[in-house]
């Protein structure tokens, strides 16, 4: 499916988009994970972002691809942020024989939540493909 994600702070180019990631998602037994107790969600958020970064790599014309989380009370909370306001994330669907287009679909499937929000309101600059998830043994 492309580059790895890199190194925190570091960045992947593709395709003239450059990943920029500050959100920390490291390998399992690291501490990372393992500290927070999210540890078995790990997969998960990596399958996600990776196909959030695909969709706006596929089909917007940003050059900057920037991934923020949170995690707090043992729910993540991933967004894939983007500076085109102008391309409205929308599910299809694909055929059997397809190798893409289920990146909407599996976030709606495996998230407990997730959406897109636009940057600064009335006049947006870019938006955030958003995700959450949660150990099974919060709330």
């Amino acid at each position: 499916m492309g580059a790895a994600l890199p190194e925190r702070g570091g960045g992947v180019e593709g395709r003239g988009h450059r990943v920029d990631r500050r959100c920390g998602l490291r390998e399992p037994g690291d501490g990372g994970h393992q500290a927070n107790g999210l540890h078995d969600l790990a997969d998960t958020a990596r399958l996600l972002v990776s196909e959030a970064v695909t969709n706006v790599n596929q089909h917007t014309t940003t050059r900057v691809i920037h991934i923020d989380a949170l995690v707090r009370d043992r729910i993540a909370t991933i967004a894939v942020r983007d500076s085109s306001p102008d391309d409205l994330p929308r599910p299809r669907k694909a055929a059997a024989d397809e190798e893409g287009g289920r990146g909407l679909f599996l976030m709606k499937q495996l998230a407990h939540a997730c959406g897109v929000t636009w940057d600064n309101g009335a006049h947006p600059t870019g938006k955030h493909i958003w995700f959450e998830l949660r150990d099974p043994a919060s709330p």
